[in-house]
């Protein structure tokens, strides 16, 4: 058989045994009651998203409720009777880690207690809005049980860094969590590591006589045959699924001489890589061009004509729009 064939008739049994990754979008993080959203679409492995929106719209916001605080807590809910693993690679450049977590934590006070609560408060800043009960400073302080079992699933990193440097650790990341083959007229190659070579008296013969040396390799309990210039990744856990979240994408440092769209281009293209070979879900917050706020865009000035479409377009996104054709999902903040 094909081993490409094979490969998706992997995938396409294990979606026929129920077993294929769906982690759904709840309503209300302490149910498993669909929300609207997880009605029409859920989580599933592979999946690019986008979300774009204007300085202070609630993108950050959106993606850790809907993408991090919420799904942990389905899983943590779960986790006896599911074999699906969550694990985020966090890259918060915009803010720090200690911010991170009393935002997270006032969102937990309000999901559990109807607490309602900004960061000032939280932390007391000469700007907050009233002082903490000691009910409440009781609460907060217990929430250290809840992050410890969050930050066992979540590796986040403070501070901005270039496209190279992000790329670089997720790889590095993906090597403990599986192994990336890549091979060659050179060899094949696992994470990187030199395992064989090509044995020129080994190969499949296909059309017009031409031979395709390969070399079969056992990986976590499974045979895989690898064909000179193949590139592909076997999860050690394929019920594992690694979302990428970058907030935001315009945080990006600059590397080598590269203007903002090329330094775009170059992260859309590794996030590109680790959603087709490792099967990861990238997320990115991308912030829109000002633009957007123009209600009249896109309307004719001539009476009787028909307006044109004024749905999002790669356009509108700062800086370059390849991430914009790059996804999967787009969702718009405004």
């Amino acid at each position: 058989m094909n081993q490409h064939f094979n490969d998706f008739l992997i995938d396409f049994d294990v979606g026929l045994s129920g077993n294929a990754i769906n982690i759904p979008f709840v309503r209300h993080p302490c149910t498993d009651e669909l929300s609207k959203i997880g009605r029409a679409i859920n989580i599933s492995k592979g999946i690019y998203a986008l979300v774009g929106g204007m300085p202070g719209s609630g993108k950050t916001g959106f993606v850790d409720t809907l993408y991090v605080l919420t799904l942990f807590m389905w899983f943590w809910r779960n986790k006896e009777t599911t074999d699906i693993k969550p694990y985020w690679i966090y890259r918060t450049m915009e803010r720090s880690i200690k911010h991170k977590i009393a935002k997270w934590t006032c969102w937990m006070l309000y999901v559990e207690y109807g607490i309602i609560m900004d960061v000032p408060t939280i932390l007391q800043w000469s700007n907050k809005k009233r002082e903490l009960t000691e009910e409440e400073k009781v609460i907060i302080k217990g929430y250290d049980k809840f992050f410890d079992k969050l930050f066992q699933y979540l590796d986040i990193k403070q501070g901005a860094e270039n496209p190279t440097g992000v790329y670089k650790y997720a790889r590095r990341i993906a090597y403990d969590k599986g192994s990336w083959i890549t091979s060659g007229d050179k060899g094949l190659f696992i994470n990187n590591v030199k395992k064989a070579d090509f044995n020129p008296d080994v190969y499949e013969e296909v059309s017009g006589g031409l031979k395709k040396l390969y070399i079969d390799i056992e990986l976590y309990g499974k045979t895989y045959r690898i064909f000179e210039y193949d590139v592909k990744y076997i999860a050690r856990d394929p019920n594992e699924i690694v979302f990428h979240v970058t907030d935001h994408v315009g945080k990006l440092e600059a590397e080598r001489d590269f203007n903002e769209k090329q330094i775009l281009d170059k992260h859309y293209q590794y996030n590109g890589e680790l959603r087709d070979i490792c099967a990861w879900n990238p997320i990115d917050i991308v912030q829109l061009n000002r633009g957007i706020e123009n209600q009249s865009r896109g309307r004719s000035l001539v009476k009787g004509a028909k307006d044109i479409d004024l749905r999002i377009t790669n356009q509108d996104f700062k800086g370059s729009g390849n991430g914009f054709e790059n996804k999967i999902k787009n969702y718009i903040k405004n």
